[in-house]
């Protein structure tokens, strides 16, 4: 929103669109930037989200030592990515996106993985950041469906920084619960503010 008001200083719908920010409504505050702001809507993304240097976060190497065989994301940042090659002699890790051709084998190829579930954000055209790319990869991608339903009912997991209003992720584990109801892996999260 701030970019917009930068770009369109003389905008009215500003105000409302922090009141919506506020609320949570964020998907919606996405169609309508992406929609405002065209081709300079990624790119400021992309400017903001990369990550690609500076100093990397503690809990990121943190998570990339812990003994985990994949980690799935919805941040389209390089932190994980780089924690991962720091740990790694400069090696990066396999980083599928939901839109990857690999994903047929990428579970029986073996091997440490990064699924970015919304995207990489060096592939701009595939983040998913609104309601419509939601609806798109909850009811139109398959082959994402399959992986994931397959990760989660294979391993068990941990949720870190996640919200469980995530509207793909709930699908997902809603759908598995009514299908398998308790008979799931474990399932951990790590989150504050729960109450």
């Amino acid at each position: 929103v701030g970019d917009l008001r930068a770009e369109q200083p003389d905008r009215t719908d500003l105000d409302e669109l922090n009141r919506l920010v506020d609320t949570g409504k964020l998907l919606e505050v996405a169609d309508y930037c992406r929609e405002q702001l065209g081709a300079r809507y990624t790119e400021i993304l992309s400017d903001r989200l990369r990550g690609g240097s500076g100093k990397l976060p503690k809990p990121h190497k943190i998570v990339m030592q812990l003994p985990f065989r994949a980690i799935v994301t919805t941040n389209y940042d390089k932190l994980l990515e780089r924690a991962y090659a720091d740990l790694q002699g400069g090696r990066w890790p396999k980083t599928p996106t939901h839109r990857s051709k690999m994903l047929g084998r990428l579970l029986f190829d073996g091997g440490f993985f990064i699924l970015k579930a919304h995207g990489d954000i060096d592939e701009a055209d595939d983040l998913v950041l609104s309601s419509r790319d939601y609806h798109e990869i909850i009811h139109a991608n398959v082959a994402f469906n399959e992986v994931i339903s397959t990760i989660l009912q294979t391993n068990a997991i941990l949720f870190l920084g996640y919200s469980l209003t995530d509207p793909d992720f709930r699908l997902l584990l809603d759908r598995q619960l009514a299908v398998f109801e308790d008979n799931v892996p474990p399932r951990y999260a790590l989150m504050s503010g729960v109450g």
